[in-house]
């Protein structure tokens, strides 16, 4: 059950942020060469915080970001445009993409922190952080990017996940937060996922969440969570 919940998660997440790549046997209706990869940045100025359900399924906390938007198909946005694919080593893809099509956030995570206003459980009293038992569903292109736009050898789908298959392009960040580093959060999509791991008494939660930006950014804020 854990395996299906979780493909079904995925699924959602990815297809957001899937990339439609173009070979000349395939040409795709309404996609124009493009010299980045990304083509439009997120710079995130507020969260929303919901928990998502999917039929008998496990409840998963969605978290999604909104602000301004960078993208490449703007004249007023060019040189700030440039700025971020250069940060990101993103500006030579020279491929046919549809317009806006791959997104992402051009201010990096540092840190998420979740925590509750109930125990969890003895080893996880009110207020305390819960990071080392909540895991982090989440995708980025930065490792494609630097792969110079090639598929990653090295790269595994996790054991829990087996079975689903990922556009090209985004890579999917899977661990728990504590072992979540500053690259695993370098060039995330814009919405990411929270699994809560221990099982719940049943009851209302409130999960507090908060995210620094590498500019300095906090962003905070709670979710009621129902277990039953």
């Amino acid at each position: 059950m854990k395996t299906i919940y979780n493909i079904l998660l995925f699924a959602c997440l990815i297809l957001a942020f899937s990339s439609c790549h173009s070979t000349e046997d395939e040409p795709i209706s309404g996609a124009f060469y493009s010299e980045n990869f990304v083509q439009a940045y997120i710079i995130p100025d507020r969260m929303e915080i919901s928990v998502r359900d999917y039929g008998h399924l496990q409840s998963f906390i969605y978290v999604k970001f909104y602000g301004t938007e960078i993208d490449n198909m703007s004249d007023a946005h060019e040189e700030q445009f440039s700025l971020y694919s250069q940060k990101y080593g993103d500006t030579h893809y020279n491929q046919k993409l549809v317009p806006f099509t791959n997104w992402a956030m051009g201010e990096d995570i540092q840190t998420i922190d979740i925590r509750c206003d109930k125990d969890i459980d003895s080893e996880h009293p009110t207020g305390t952080s819960l990071n080392d038992v909540i895991k982090l569903f989440a995708a980025s292109p930065y490792r494609f990017i630097q792969n110079d736009y090639k598929k990653l050898d090295d790269y595994q789908i996790p054991e829990d996940i087996e079975g689903l298959s990922f556009r090209e392009g985004y890579y999917p960040v899977y661990k728990l937060l504590s072992d979540v580093t500053v690259s695993d959060l370098t060039l995330l999509a814009y919405d990411y996922y929270l699994d809560i791991l221990p099982s719940l008494s049943t009851g209302e939660y409130n999960f507090t969440i908060t995210v620094k930006f590498e500019n300095g950014r906090i962003l905070t804020g709670t979710v009621k969570y129902v277990a039953e």
